[in-house]
């Protein structure tokens, strides 16, 4: 089954936000639940039914990834690489990719410059991407 556009955005925009999101393959509904669950509800699960939905219709759903660090990271460099025209600011974007804490380190970098949008655009499309792929996995 081919999916549309609109949900395979609307899935990369929830894994973008910390969601753990399924496909139903024959109805094309997605579901999801925040990744940190039981560290904001505990007990009182407002998203139980969701989770009791997926579990008991495994076979009809696929569970969409959230990218690894490693290509999180990848997709950051892949940014500065591409994007970035400012031989300035490339520099040192790519030694912000080398010390300690580079996610943290460089979304502030980026989100401080004029290259914010470029990288919400590219970080999006690299979602949207990645969701496909998993999608072609499937052989759906």
């Amino acid at each position: 089954m081919n999916y549309n556009d609109n949900i395979i955005k609307e899935i990369a925009e929830l894994i973008d936000c910390g969601h753990i999101c399924f496909l139903h393959t024959q109805q094309a509904l997605v579901e999801y639940y925040p990744i940190d669950i039981d560290l904001f509800y505990g007990k009182s699960n407002p998203w139980q039914d969701i989770i009791d939905k997926v579990a008991g219709d495994q076979e009809h759903y696929i569970h969409i990834e959230q990218m690894s660090s490693f290509q999180s990271f990848k997709a950051m460099e892949d940014f500065v690489a591409n994007k970035v025209d400012s031989l300035n600011f490339r520099s040192s974007l790519e030694e912000t990719l080398r010390r300690p804490g580079p996610f943290r380190h460089f979304k502030h970098q980026v989100e401080q410059s004029a290259y914010r949008e470029s990288w919400f655009d590219f970080k999006s499309q690299c979602n949207i991407d990645w969701v496909k792929l998993q999608l072609d996995d499937h052989k759906i």
